[in-house]
């Protein structure tokens, strides 16, 4: 049968190796198939779905790991947020799911009765977002900032604690590198904030209420729009003649820095997404329980699996038919003695104990009750999709997940539905050329890899992300990372526009034009590898109104004569790893450099009309 036939594969390169492939983070920037009916951009549902999939985690602890997906409306009335969490049995995790709703609703409520045409509102309502998103997240928040026990991990030191070695840390740095990376401004930003977090961390401590955490976090938000944080933490001497002996004490520090700020960057995200698409105001959560029959196991407890069963499935490798031993020394040396018993006890295991991902139950889900029009088009948990999960996805082909940390768990399995069947004979057939090809590669002398295990929940920049200050806001993505074709022409000036610039705009190659001259509030520009988004925002003490503020941009040669000039301000977005504030230069003009694209953006003052 082919659940057992999909569990013995498993159990095979479980054995061959745990990481069957990298960890990887690939962001689609479009869908295969653009269909009209979608009301909401491809890239605004993956930031949707990603954001709600974080905040779905309000609890530590690797079980019951939930994903998110949602389903648009055909009217354009509503969205679908379809939620699920790994599953051993049909009602497995119903208390956590029903705990994750009711917290969602209340958010949506926000949102569904927030005032998004009164510019004096906006920060009312993102501080209200931010409260609920708080008062849902912050046993996980707490655990994150390990000012409670981790399940898995115990007691830590504190983000207290850690704060108060980098501070010290970086008062060590040699003044030489100081000098060489011009990291002064940096470290003393660092220490006056991580000061100030120190004291919230104290006040929290000595009265545990929210308002005092929703405090803190915007203090760790601050620490993380430090620009080149990341550097200057890894000059801290580590190691037996450091400050610490851990060498990754830096990597760790911007771990927990970057991923508690994201809760405070949820609520000003999840407003702008409302703000511009009115669909997200109306958003309703459904859980997304598959039939009692789909959880059935199917198995013969008197079955025992057998590793030269599966042998001659495995066909011709390398010009040659191997036997069991040759097959079982390609494994881990660990494991080359007992592969016969251990290839048993995990296939048996995998029918027995494995459980249902929750990536799996959505698109199992969706299957059943989805239109295929609107077959929603972005999945992700709030970790990294592990192997099977990922090869799965792939092997669906409607939807998209950007993560994966390439480690294979070998108690996973697929729903019992007739919708799954030619799907897991599809992968079956995935996990057999995997291990075909494992095992090619050992036979000539490939070694076995033991990769460090990577870190499973791990965070992407999204699109919504302000990249400046003030009321002009940028959002800067590489979509195509490959340099432009030698001997492709490179234009010099772009088009010209007094009008509105569409919602999504090429730039043109055409050298008679001048630079683009634009009042659009919102605005998406493409030019080769670069993507810019622009949209302006507005402040309560703003008396700015939209198309208050024009802005140029224009594309110039690199290598040419008409480099930036010393001093300028020039972003690189493959360097961007989070939201990041840059002021504005005394000209108000800045540059955007992304491989074969330079651009020079500039605002201007309504008088330039």
């Amino acid at each position: 049968m082919s659940h057992v036939l999909c569990a013995q594969l498993i159990a095979l390169n479980f054995l061959l190796h745990k990481f069957p492939e990298t960890k990887s983070q690939k962001r689609k920037s479009q869908p295969t198939s653009s269909n009209k009916q979608y009301k909401l951009p491809f890239s605004t549902e993956r930031d949707l779905v990603e954001i709600l999939s974080y905040l779905s985690k309000s609890r530590d602890g690797s079980d019951y790991i939930p994903s998110v997906c949602v389903e648009q409306d055909r009217a354009a009335s509503h969205l679908k947020v379809l939620l699920a969490v790994n599953k051993c049995t049909w009602n497995d995790g119903d208390d956590i799911l029903r705990s994750i709703k009711a917290r969602f609703e209340v958010i949506f409520d926000i949102l569904r009765n927030a005032e998004f045409d009164r510019r004096t509102r906006s920060t009312e309502t993102r501080e209200e977002i931010l409260e609920s998103i708080v008062a849902m997240c912050s046993p996980r928040i707490l655990c994150r900032l390990r000012l409670t026990p981790s399940k898995r991990n115990g007691i830590r030191p504190s983000i207290k604690e850690l704060l108060q070695i980098a501070i010290d840390g970086v008062g060590r740095i040699s003044p030489q590198k100081f000098r060489d990376s011009s990291f002064t401004a940096t470290s003393c930003r660092f220490i006056s904030l991580s000061k100030e977090a120190v004291r919230l961390v104290n006040n929290w401590l000595n009265h545990r209420v929210q308002s005092r955490l929703t405090e803190l976090l915007g203090l760790i938000r601050r620490l993380n729009e430090i620009p080149n944080l990341s550097d200057l933490l890894h000059l801290i001497p580590t190691g037996l003649h450091g400050v610490v002996q851990d060498s990754n004490f830096a990597s760790c520090l911007c771990n927990i820095i970057r991923k508690v700020s994201r809760y405070h960057e949820a609520a000003r995200i999840l407003y702008h997404i409302a703000k511009r698409h009115p669909v997200v105001r109306n958003m309703k959560l459904q859980l997304a329980t598959l039939p009692q029959g789909a959880y059935d196991r199917l198995y013969s407890p008197s079955h025992v699996a057998k590793l030269e069963d599966l042998v001659p499935l495995l066909g011709i490798i390398n010009g040659h038919r191997y036997d069991v031993s040759q097959i079982s020394r390609c494994m881990a040396p660990s494991k080359i003695k007992f592969s016969h018993e251990m290839f048993s006890q995990e296939t048996q295991k995998a029918l027995e104990e494995s459980k249902i991902h929750s990536e799996i139950q959505l698109i199992a889900f969706c299957e059943i009750e989805s239109s295929p029009e609107l077959f929603p088009r972005v999945i992700a948990s709030s970790k990294d999709a592990c192997f099977l999960c990922n090869a799965f996805i792939k092997t669906h082909g409607k939807m998209h997940t950007s993560r994966t940390h390439g480690r294979l768990y070998p108690g996973w399995r697929l729903p019992n539905l007739l919708q799954m069947k030619g799907l897991q004979e599809e992968l079956n057939q995935v996990l057999l050329n995997l291990a075909r090809n494992t095992i090619g590669a050992r036979i000539v002398g490939h070694k076995h890899i033991h990769p460090q295990p990577p870190y499973e929940s791990t965070l992407l920049p999204l699109s919504l992300s302000p990249t400046t200050r003030s009321s002009f806001s940028l959002h800067l993505s590489s979509r195509n990372l490959q340099p432009t074709a030698a001997g492709e022409p490179m234009a010099k000036k772009l088009l010209s526009s007094t009008e509105p610039v569409p919602v999504s705009h090429k730039i043109g190659s055409a050298e008679d034009f001048p630079c683009i001259l634009c009042t659009s509030e919102e605005a998406t520009f493409v030019s080769g590898s670069l993507e810019v988004h622009i949209y302006m925002e507005t402040t309560p003490d703003s008396d700015l109104m939209p198309h208050s503020i024009i802005y140029s941009i224009e594309r110039i040669e690199n290598g040419g004569n008409e480099r930036p000039p010393d001093g300028s301000l020039v972003i690189d977005p493959l360097g961007l790893t989070k939201e990041t504030l840059y002021e504005l230069p005394v000209d108000n003009a800045f540059f955007i450099s992304c491989q074969d694209v330079t651009l020079r953006l500039e605002s201007f003052s309504t008088s330039v009309c």
